[in-house]
């Protein structure tokens, strides 16, 4: 799809600020060179990404909606949920309205009434990029190496270093985020460490630490004193004055 597609569309919808039918959007943006295929593409992605809508055959901008401050807590494979930076309160967001957004992001998002007690939300610009690191599994997916999030939406993600190091398919991986599209199967991520199978519950377990910054791995000089003080013959004395937590 050709991003000047987009572009031309919002730019037509805006300049008339009112519904206008399909054949007239596509009149006024043709040009030379026009591709249908990737014009009908370019309206079904603004559509799918709720930046115009669609009614009785003809497409408009979305009405503005008020926007609130939020922070992106959680994403699936088909939903996310933003907290409101002033009231606290959590607004259910769906998939294709998350734009790509991260967990930990600042986003503004616009609130309309939702179908159960909370409201509803939609990502409508992304403002502070706050994640990169994730853990996940390689899959191959038509012939190439993806990684597919433990968290997060479960689409497989493109690898842009998938041959510079061996990975095969079941692999653990630590990844990080490289390029950020408007959907999460659009991101590029690249392999940053490689741990063995996640078949292994150890391998699992060591990724789960390495994404959280804790070595499992003890500094020389602890090992020293810990050898020290089993060395002494002092803590055995003490034994039976203690709780046995063994």
């Amino acid at each position: 799809m050709r991003p000047d597609y987009c572009k031309k569309i919002l730019a037509v919808l805006k300049k008339h600020g009112k519904p206008v039918s399909y054949k007239k959007l596509l009149n006024e943006v043709k040009g030379k060179k026009f591709d249908f295929i990737s014009f009908s593409a370019a309206v079904q992605e603004l559509e799918r990404c709720g930046q115009i809508v669609s009614t009785k055959g003809r497409i408009a901008l979305p009405k503005k909606q008020k926007t609130r401050l939020c922070r992106l807590v959680r994403v699936n494979r088909t939903f996310g949920f933003a907290k409101d930076q002033e009231t606290e309160a959590e607004y259910f967001i769906p998939g294709k309205f998350l734009m790509g957004a991260m967990p930990g992001d600042l986003v503004s998002v616009e609130v309309s009434p939702g179908s159960g007690n909370s409201d509803d939300g939609r990502v409508v610009e992304i403002l502070e990029e706050n994640f990169s690191r994730f853990t996940g599994n390689i899959v191959v997916e038509y012939g190439y190496l993806k990684v597919v999030p433990d968290s997060l939406s479960k689409f497989p993600m493109a690898l842009e270093n998938a041959g510079d190091i061996p990975l095969k398919e079941g692999d653990k991986v630590l990844a990080e985020v490289v390029f950020r599209g408007k959907n999460h199967s659009s991101h590029i991520c690249r392999v940053v460490s490689v741990f063995g199978s996640s078949l292994k519950a150890s391998v699992c377990a060591l990724s789960v630490l390495e994404l959280n910054g804790v070595t499992p791995l003890f500094p020389d000089e602890v090992i020293a004193e810990a050898k020290a003080v089993s060395h002494s013959g002092s803590v055995y004395p003490e034994v039976k004055d203690r709780t046995d937590l063994r």
